[in-house]
């Protein structure tokens, strides 16, 4: 049942006036408030009403951004009236200025861009350090006009690279003096009709003339900006940004009216709200001695004992208490005291609270962050609130005091920052003492700070300081040594890792587990599992991933399985081994999906090994990352320990972070590049390739070609980093260092169209300071991951043009994306047919995901565009599961097949045709090949036409014809051949995607089972007399 939302005693005419006080209408609205938790209504004089909001229950619901909107209070439209315009603080969220201006000024509140405003942020304390240096003895004055000069300065320095040098006299900057009036002036009318605010014509008068005056010095800091364009050219701040950068959107820059309306904002919310907050902390630090003798700590312990020391930007996230107080500061007296929303449409709250379009709900802070159902003594100071353990299982609607979502405050890192500095700096300098008799109060305008805060300074002496041992030399810089990289490992702290890789899938969860290891304190070592052989330990720690390929072994891993199947089981050599494997695979080959890895552990476990943390597998076929990441979990934490008297140090090689896939040996070239459909939006390419006279091949192996990446998706990658292409960069290459050009490095170094993963989406989340942003990018990583993600394909740069405002740390960002690994074609000849040629048959990849987006297949793209003389970065690899002809002629072999799926089987009636010449006798063989359309993609079909004498062939048109079907209906249609010849030993052969393997395989074993032969199937696959060689869907 719906109720009516309460509100306190109305008085005629004047409404719900009477209760606020307009000297202090934050702090009287919170004290009615307190009375009408968790909801109340006030009603104006001139008819409005406003909903106030105190709980973080009631909270979550307004501020879903689904339901409800950013609006525009009276205040707030009066400020944008006279002072802000369409600002990034006052501009409705749909306003075009607003997101040009939110899209532009984003990239500037990054983790890199913070770091370039330090040395700025240190410029403008110097200059409080240096007043305060000179201060009297027992000179007590006010410290949050200092706290105004200080954050006043600051983001001139760093916004405008203008110094207000505010600290030059005792009196306030005359900006602050206009800025001071206008807010009380905007504040007092928000309470007043307007028939009475037409009245106060001198205020009105006045107020203009002040508003007038900070434009005035607004454009001039923008003329000098724009007249001397080339003094500033290399200046890096929000000004420069906002005169020359351009909408990633639109294209546009901001018109100068705009870039005023900017300025004015963050000179305004940049200075008055941190101020208000540094104010409060300390005030809140002085009265709570032992939080301040914690705070004094935790500096000195950070800072060290030389007081004339300044900060480095990589210590202020050391201090994490600091970090805790500011934060319960913000908590118990949020500078910006609310904001205000608006219903989208007719709603209910609450279950009960019904909430009309357009009705104005206000955000009450310092009521809702003293919500009794989410914070315990809810009045009392305790940073200890913001523990991370307290954090995550508190409602997150519950402390607000930087706004919400879309609308947040955008200079959240800016201000925390500054906030660090100035506390870190003061509480290493000086100890603060209040007068014994202030009275604490508040002073309201648009935004509150403490009135009349006056305290006096004392100097710390280093017999102050409360300073850890190991700290004692922290700022004597001939006392640190600096080892590069090497890491203390002691109980045993070596793991061996070894992969067994074709893609590169295991090989980058290999080198991954390694780095982290290492940055954990282990001495880790990684090689292949053929290298194994000779480097398995005779006692330690050994993990192990490897993928399976139809059942068989990945390339570099054929070697390992002999090895271990040769070991006497009776000896139990790995009795000193603690091990753990994870298998890559995918369940789409459901026949053989983690045969290898499960062959591994079984086989260890056999030799005497022990599993110390339990075996895992990863699908592809379904979130693989997501499953790595939950068994990765506690990894680490659970590798034996072997007690070991000394410690020893784990020496770091020359290494770098990024892999360069292997070259090739010898060249490869191009001779021809061919369109084999017809009539046909699709594409399927011949292409014959030219072999240097050392290598061979056999049919039924591949060509692994490393394509180059496109140039449009480099030049996207260099425009949002700014990567300089005439740069070099340090990488590995078959375990050498070396150097090469960085254009070279994007072009065949990294993978730029894989979907994006679950951690590249963490990264990108770690590294943007804007709260909306960050959400999204979390709930992409987890909770819509499957539908927003996997599903469209979106990848990794994607999403990095995308969400601009993530900070861009070049070498960070590339080591995100995986190494470009090798695509596998199936050679498509025989060298029985030309000598030292073969081609590949190649499916050009086009499609449209469901984000709408297009997908174009690196390789197969990069393939379709090559030119005959080119020259490829490819090499043959054997087969790795023996899909090749029977070793005697006269085996029967039945060839299965659709699309570019006929590659292998071209190469086999191509050497059973070169057979016959030779007078080899050849037993029987049946090819099943299924496409859409015979004038369309029934690729080679002159070619095979001249095979038919040495084979049947079987077609299957899915789109053509009156009796439409797909390849494994024409098996079950051709049973008794089939049947017939797998009595007489044939082998049969399967290339395709999975899903028609898989069917085939189950028609193949209904055939058996109908002559009730129920164990001939399983046999086939027992003996290899089934073999394939299939991909993903």
């Amino acid at each position: 049942m719906l109720k009516k939302i309460p509100y306190p005693r109305l008085y005629p005419i004047l409404k719900h006036l009477p209760h606020i006080d307009i000297k202090r209408p934050v702090g009287s609205t919170v004290d009615v408030a307190k009375n009408y938790y968790p909801i109340m209504q006030l009603i104006y004089p001139n008819g409005e009403t406003m909903v106030v909001i105190s709980s973080a229950k009631l909270a979550t619901e307004v501020l879903d951004e689904t339901r409800f909107t950013k609006s525009n209070n009276k205040a707030l439209a009066m400020m944008r009236k006279y002072v802000l315009g369409d600002g990034l603080f006052t501009a409705l969220t749909k306003e075009a200025n607003w997101e040009k201006a939110h899209r532009i000024l984003m990239p500037s509140f990054g983790k890199d861009a913070m770091k370039n405003f330090h040395p700025k942020m240190l410029e403008a304390a110097s200059h409080l350090l240096a007043k305060w240096h000179n201060l009297p003895n027992e000179h007590y004055f006010n410290l949050t006009d200092d706290m105004t000069r200080l954050t006043f300065d600051t983001i001139g320095l760093c916004g405008y690279d203008f110094n207000f040098n505010s600290f030059s006299s005792n009196k306030p900057h005359p900006f602050i003096n206009s800025l001071l009036f206008s807010l009380t002036e905007i504040m007092h009318s928000f309470f007043l009709p307007e028939n009475i605010q037409k009245l106060r014509f001198i205020k009105q008068k006045r107020l203009t003339a002040e508003i007038s005056k900070m434009n005035s010095l607004v454009d001039d800091i923008i003329k000098e900006r724009r007249v001397h364009a080339k003094k500033y050219n290399d200046v890096d701040d929000l000004l420069n940004l906002m005169i020359h950068a351009k909408d990633p959107v639109t294209n546009e820059t901001l018109d100068d009216l705009n870039i005023r309306y900017q300025i004015l904002t963050f000179l305004i919310a940049g200075h008055e709200t941190t101020s208000g907050l540094l104010s409060f902390a300390f005030y809140l630090l002085i009265t709570n001695p032992d939080t301040l003798n914690i705070a004094y700590h935790e500096v000195d312990d950070i800072l060290g004992i030389d007081t004339d020391r300044l900060p480095k930007f990589e210590e202020l996230s050391k201090l994490k208490y600091i970090g805790r107080v500011l934060s319960e500061s913000l908590r118990l007296y949020p500078p910006a005291p609310g904001f205000t929303v608006q219903a989208i449409q007719d709603t209910v709250i609450g279950s009960e609270y019904e909430i009309k379009v357009g009705t104005e709900i206000l955000v009450l802070l310092p009521a809702l962050h003293r919500d009794p159902a989410e914070w315990d003594n809810p009045e009392q100071f305790n940073p200890d609130n913001f523990l991370p353990e307290k954090e995550v299982t508190r409602n997150p609607y519950a402390y607000k005091p930087f706004g919400n979502g879309h609308r947040s405050c955008i200079g959240r890192a800016f201000a925390l920052q500054e906030a660090t500095l100035a506390m870190a700096l003061i509480l290493q300098r000086y100890k603060l003492s209040l007068k014994k008799d202030y009275q604490f109060s508040i002073q309201e305008t648009l935004s509150i700070k403490p009135k009349n805060l006056e305290i006096k300074l004392t100097k710390r002496k280093q017999s102050d300081k409360y300073i850890s041992d190991h700290k004692k030399f922290a700022s004597n810089e001939n006392y640190i040594s600096k080892v590069n990289d090497d890491k203390v490992v002691g109980e045993s702290r070596k793991v061996t890792i070894f992969y067994g890789s074709n893609i590169g899938t295991a090989k980058n969860l290999a080198l991954r587990l390694s780095k982290e290891g290492r940055s954990q304190g282990f001495e880790t070592n990684v090689q292949t599992l053929d290298e194994a052989i000779n480097t398995f330990p005779t006692a330690g720690t050994v993990f192990i991933t490897t993928s399976t390929y139809n059942g068989y072994p990945p390339d570099n891993a054929v070697k390992f399985k002999e090895w271990l199947n040769s070991l006497d089981v009776n000896n139990k050599p790995f009795k000193n081994i603690a091990f753990s494997v994870f298998g890559c695979g995918n369940s789409q080959w459901r026949h053989t999906f983690q045969t290898f890895p499960t062959f591994i552990y079984n086989r260890l476990i056999e030799l005497g090994a022990h599993c110390f943390y339990e075996k895992g597998a990863g699908d592809a076929n379904e979130d693989f990352e997501s499953t790595f990441e939950a068994w990765y979990q506690h990894f680490w934490q659970s590798i034996p320990k072997i007690n070991e008297t000394d410690a020893t140090v784990a020496q770091a090689t020359s290494h770098s972070q990024f892999t360069m896939p292997k070259r090739m040996l010898a060249p490869l070239t191009v001779l021809s590049n061919q369109e084999l459909q017809s009539d046909s939006s699709r594409s399927t390419r011949h292409i014959q390739i030219q072999l240097p006279h050392n290598v061979s091949y056999r049919a039924g192996d591949y060509l692994a070609v490393y394509p180059k990446n496109h140039p449009l998706e480099i030049q996207r990658l260099v425009s949002r980093c700014a990567i300089n292409i005439n740069e070099t960069i340090i990488v590995e290459e078959e375990g050498k260092i070396k150097s090469i050009p960085i254009q070279e490095f994007l072009e065949i170094g990294i993978e730029f169209r894989e979907t994006a993963t679950r951690r590249q989406l963490r990264y990108l989340a770690e590294t943007t300071n804007c709260p909306p942003e960050k959400q999204e990018l979390l709930k992409l990583a987890t909770t819509d991951y499957s539908k927003k993600v996997q599903e469209t394909g979106i990848t990794y740069l994607d999403l990095l043009c995308k969400f601009v405002s993530c900070s861009v740390n070049v070498m960070d960002v590339l080591e995100q994306f995986t190494p470009l690994k090798p695509r596998y074609y199936s050679i498509s000849s025989s060298e029985m047919h030309i000598v030292n040629q073969c081609s590949i048959t190649v499916g050009v990849v086009h499609k449209q995901l469901s984000s709408g987006m297009d997908f174009w297949g690196l390789c197969s793209n990069f393939l379709a565009n090559v030119k005959p003389g080119e020259v490829l970065q490819a090499e043959v690899r054997l087969s790795g599961h023996n899909f090749y002809l029977p070793s005697k002629p006269e085996t029967p072999i039945i060839m299965i097949a659709t699309g570019t799926g006929i590659a292998p089987f071209r190469g086999f009636l191509q050497e059973r045709a070169a057979r016959i010449k030779r007078g080899e006798k050849l037993g029987k063989a049946v090819l099943f090949f299924g496409c859409r359309h015979p004038e369309q993609d029934h690729i080679y079909k002159n070619e095979f036409a001249n095979f038919t004498d040495i084979c049947t062939i079987e077609m299957a048109y899915s789109r053509w014809g009156e009796e439409k079907g797909y390849v494994q209906d024409t098996i079950l249609r051709e049973k008794a051949t089939i049947w017939d010849m797998l009595k007489n030993d044939a082998s049969v052969y399967i290339c395709g995607s999975t899903f028609m393997a898989n069917a085939c395989m189950d028609n193949i074993e209904e055939i058996c089972k109908s002559h009730r032969e129920e164990h001939f199937f399983d046999d086939l696959i027992k003996n290899k007399k089934i073999l394939t060689d299939i991909w993903t869907k």
